[in-house]
């Protein structure tokens, strides 16, 4: 009877299956957050893109301006929720000795992070050229995968962009008049 148990082989495909399916739900789910991630990155580089842009085209710059880029960037996101969103938008000046400072800085809730005439941190030496002003546009998001939650918790996806103004310089005042 034993032996005749032990040849018997009826059943083998189902025990494959159902040990090749947890693997298959698995690679599965690890491409829908692959891709769900891509995505999300690619739409954080675009606003800080958008952002930097739009405003580094005027020589001159209301809040109200500041205000409607940050609103832009919210229909950027889609589906991902805007509250995770943190944006800042910082105008700087380089000097002869190329220092960087401050001229105006605004974030998504209408607050300074840096405040006029303060020095810049996290500029590299070179981007903006001596005597010139650059847009610099900061933008993190806070992200929650559907699946990955459970296992890595909240990831941070990070961009920032600089670009360099028209004009050598950008004031905080007028609106923008592209």
């Amino acid at each position: 009877m034993s032996a005749q148990l032990a040849s018997d082989i009826s059943g083998f495909a189902a025990v494959e299956f159902a040990m090749i399916v947890p693997v298959m739900i698995m690679m599965l789910l690890g491409c829908v957050e692959v891709c769900d991630a891509l995505n999300l990155q690619n739409r954080v580089s675009t606003i800080a893109e958008t952002a930097s842009l739009l405003v580094a085209r005027c020589s001159s710059v209301s809040r109200g301006d500041l205000a409607d880029v940050m609103r832009i960037s919210d229909s950027i996101m889609g589906k991902y929720s805007e509250q995770a969103l943190k944006i800042e938008i910082v105008a700087v000046q380089t000097d002869a000795a190329n220092a960087t400072t401050v001229l105006f800085s605004q974030d998504r809730s209408g607050g300074e992070p840096y405040g006029a005439g303060s020095t810049y941190p996290k500029l590299p030496q070179g981007v903006i050229a001596q005597n010139h002003a650059g847009i610099i546009a900061d933008v993190t998001y806070a992200y929650r995968s559907p699946f990955g939650q459970y296992i890595h918790g909240t990831i941070l996806v990070h961009d920032n962009l600089a670009q360099v103004t028209r004009d050598a310089t950008i004031t905080l005042g007028a609106q923008c008049v592209y």
